[in-house]
């Protein structure tokens, strides 16, 4: 499949698992057509994500679900259950949203800020406190579920 295509069809998703979080302060938390193209592209940039995490681990990619090869939902939760492997994933998750978020104009600051594109972890993943990584580890165990919902899934690549 396009990335892109694919990026767009699961970004949706990716929105309604942030909203099921209940992050009322931030001017993210409306309906997906809502959104302003800048929010909208935070979704695809998370969506196309997916797929970067996964080849850190030389294990697992994506593919369209109704592909030949079969679904790695058990596999990949069995390698993400040992912490070393979650940690590489999570923080991999982590880099890349901290570089996206750079390009786009986004800083370090104490308090979040919307307008002002200021977030207070904008640190490196090791200088996040425990509750700040747990959202990245949560990111990560979410995959399976995530894509359930899209016309995609993780699949081996065979190492």
């Amino acid at each position: 499949a396009d990335e892109k295509v694919m990026n767009l069809q699961i970004a949706p998703y990716i929105h309604k698992q942030w909203m099921d979080k209940g992050v009322t302060d931030s001017s993210f938390y409306k309906a997906y057509c809502m959104l302003s193209n800048e929010q909208r592209n935070a979704n695809v940039s998370a969506a196309a994500r997916i797929r970067d995490v996964l080849g850190v681990s030389k294990k697992f990619d994506m593919d369209f679900a109704y592909g030949l090869a079969p679904d790695a939902r058990e596999t990949f939760l069995q390698f993400i259950s040992k912490p070393a492997n979650m940690e590489r994933l999570a923080e991999q998750e982590h880099n890349l949203w901290m570089q996206e978020r750079r390009e786009w104009g986004w800083s370090y600051g104490e308090v979040r800020s919307d307008y002002f594109k200021l977030h207070p972890c904008f640190v490196e993943y090791k200088k996040l406190s425990e509750k700040e990584k747990e959202k990245d580890r949560d990111t990560i165990r979410n995959y399976p579920a995530l894509l359930e919902g899209s016309l995609y899934k993780i699949v081996q690549t065979g190492s």
